[in-house]
Protein backbone atom coordinates (compact mmCIF):
# COMPACT_ATOMS: atom_id res chain seq x y z
CA UNK A 1 0.00 0.00 0.00
CA UNK A 2 1.05 3.55 -0.67
CA UNK A 3 2.56 5.53 2.16
CA UNK A 4 0.70 8.81 2.60
CA UNK A 5 2.56 11.61 4.27
CA UNK A 6 1.00 14.02 6.70
CA UNK A 7 0.30 16.67 4.07
CA UNK A 8 -2.20 14.52 2.13
CA UNK A 9 -3.98 13.64 5.37
CA UNK A 10 -4.03 17.31 6.34
CA UNK A 11 -5.55 18.13 2.94
CA UNK A 12 -8.17 15.41 3.53
CA UNK A 13 -9.18 16.80 6.93
CA UNK A 14 -9.26 20.39 5.68
CA UNK A 15 -11.33 19.53 2.60
CA UNK A 16 -13.77 17.53 4.71
CA UNK A 17 -14.23 20.48 7.07
CA UNK A 18 -15.20 22.63 4.07
CA UNK A 19 -17.50 20.02 2.54
CA UNK A 20 -19.49 19.34 5.73
CA UNK A 21 -20.59 22.98 5.61
CA UNK A 22 -21.49 22.94 1.90
CA UNK A 23 -25.16 22.11 2.54
CA UNK A 24 -27.27 22.62 -0.59
CA UNK A 25 -24.19 22.60 -2.82
CA UNK A 26 -23.84 18.85 -2.23
CA UNK A 27 -25.57 16.43 -4.61
CA UNK A 28 -28.70 14.52 -3.57
CA UNK A 29 -27.27 11.27 -4.94
CA UNK A 30 -23.92 9.86 -3.78
CA UNK A 31 -21.01 10.76 -6.04
CA UNK A 32 -17.41 9.71 -5.49
CA UNK A 33 -14.44 11.65 -6.87
CA UNK A 34 -10.90 10.34 -6.76
CA UNK A 35 -8.65 13.38 -6.60
CA UNK A 36 -4.97 12.99 -7.45
CA UNK A 37 -2.80 15.54 -5.68
CA UNK A 38 0.80 15.42 -6.91
CA UNK A 39 0.81 11.61 -7.14
CA UNK A 40 -1.18 10.96 -3.96
CA UNK A 41 -4.91 10.25 -3.80
CA UNK A 42 -8.00 11.42 -1.98
CA UNK A 43 -11.35 9.65 -2.16
CA UNK A 44 -14.06 12.28 -1.82
CA UNK A 45 -17.63 11.14 -1.19
CA UNK A 46 -20.21 13.80 -1.96
CA UNK A 47 -23.66 13.36 -0.45
CA UNK A 48 -25.50 14.50 2.68
CA UNK A 49 -22.59 13.12 4.77
CA UNK A 50 -19.49 14.03 2.77
CA UNK A 51 -16.18 12.41 3.59
CA UNK A 52 -12.60 12.71 2.42
CA UNK A 53 -10.14 9.85 2.88
CA UNK A 54 -6.46 9.62 1.87
CA UNK A 55 -6.65 6.57 -0.39
CA UNK A 56 -7.20 5.39 -3.95
CA UNK A 57 -10.90 4.99 -4.69
CA UNK A 58 -12.14 1.66 -6.03
CA UNK A 59 -15.61 2.94 -6.97
CA UNK A 60 -15.01 6.50 -8.16
CA UNK A 61 -17.64 8.09 -10.41
CA UNK A 62 -14.95 10.49 -11.63
CA UNK A 63 -11.23 10.99 -11.44
CA UNK A 64 -9.61 14.42 -11.34
CA UNK A 65 -6.25 16.06 -10.67
CA UNK A 66 -5.05 19.14 -8.85
CA UNK A 67 -1.61 20.26 -7.68
CA UNK A 68 -0.80 20.68 -3.99
CA UNK A 69 -0.50 24.42 -4.64
CA UNK A 70 -3.99 24.30 -6.18
CA UNK A 71 -5.33 22.59 -3.04
CA UNK A 72 -3.58 25.24 -0.93
CA UNK A 73 -5.41 27.92 -2.97
CA UNK A 74 -8.74 26.15 -2.38
CA UNK A 75 -8.10 25.95 1.37
CA UNK A 76 -7.02 29.59 1.54
CA UNK A 77 -10.17 30.69 -0.31
CA UNK A 78 -8.23 32.00 -3.29
CA UNK A 79 -10.41 31.70 -6.36
CA UNK A 80 -9.38 31.39 -9.98
CA UNK A 81 -11.31 31.97 -13.19
CA UNK A 82 -10.59 28.49 -14.48
CA UNK A 83 -11.78 25.28 -12.90
CA UNK A 84 -9.47 24.20 -10.12
CA UNK A 85 -9.57 20.58 -11.15
CA UNK A 86 -8.45 18.82 -14.29
CA UNK A 87 -11.16 16.27 -15.11
CA UNK A 88 -9.47 13.01 -16.04
CA UNK A 89 -12.24 10.45 -16.52
CA UNK A 90 -15.74 9.41 -15.52
CA UNK A 91 -18.77 11.60 -14.85
CA UNK A 92 -17.81 15.24 -15.24
CA UNK A 93 -20.90 16.14 -13.18
CA UNK A 94 -19.15 14.64 -10.11
CA UNK A 95 -16.10 16.86 -10.60
CA UNK A 96 -18.38 19.86 -11.13
CA UNK A 97 -20.25 19.11 -7.88
CA UNK A 98 -16.94 18.98 -6.02
CA UNK A 99 -15.87 22.32 -7.46
CA UNK A 100 -19.24 23.91 -6.57
CA UNK A 101 -19.25 22.49 -3.03
CA UNK A 102 -15.78 23.86 -2.34
CA UNK A 103 -16.80 27.33 -3.50
CA UNK A 104 -19.86 27.33 -1.17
Amino acid sequence: PAQYDRSIRAFAMALQSILVRAGDALPAERLVVELEVDGEYLEIVLDNRPSVTARISIDADARARISSSGIADVLAGRDSDASRFTHVSGKEIATNHLDTALRW
